[in-house]
């Protein structure tokens, strides 16, 4: 299996940032990189980037695919003094790709309906009917 990197635009708390997505199937974890100068404010306040962050939605540069990545937490910022470049590791628990969301309550299910047909024929438990008509 091999990694996946996709290069997009990343929402956090109304704020955009630039950054590479790692998908890395071997290990089974999701990482999101954000590589950024602030020229205002070179060095990082640890109180104005959040630790936990339930939803960062964004689109790719290439596809302007859209993506979801929900249960984040901030792994580790740096920030180079001589040239002001911020980088922040982010890693999340899941991501849903090719659909964006902007609140996380848009994301959870209330319903969920689910049809497996022949399931019962298939499995041969008897006692059982199914409504299936061929």
């Amino acid at each position: 299996m091999e990694d996946i990197k996709i290069s997009g635009m990343w929402n956090i708390e109304n704020r955009q940032y630039k950054g590479e997505l790692y998908i890395l199937k071997n290990k089974k974890m999701t990482r999101l990189l954000l590589q950024y100068v602030d020229t205002t404010n070179p060095f990082i306040n640890e109180d104005t980037f959040p630790e936990n962050i339930d939803l960062i939605y964004g689109t790719s540069f290439i596809d302007n695919i859209p993506m979801t990545l929900l249960d984040c937490v901030t792994l580790r910022k740096n920030s180079n003094w001589n040239s002001g470049k911020i980088s922040i590791l982010i890693d999340c628990k899941f991501y849903i790709y090719g659909l964006l969301f902007k609140n996380v309550a848009n994301v959870k299910l209330n319903k969920i309906r689910v049809r497996l047909t022949n399931t019962i024929e298939w499995s041969g438990l008897n006692g059982f009917s199914s409504n299936f008509k061929k």
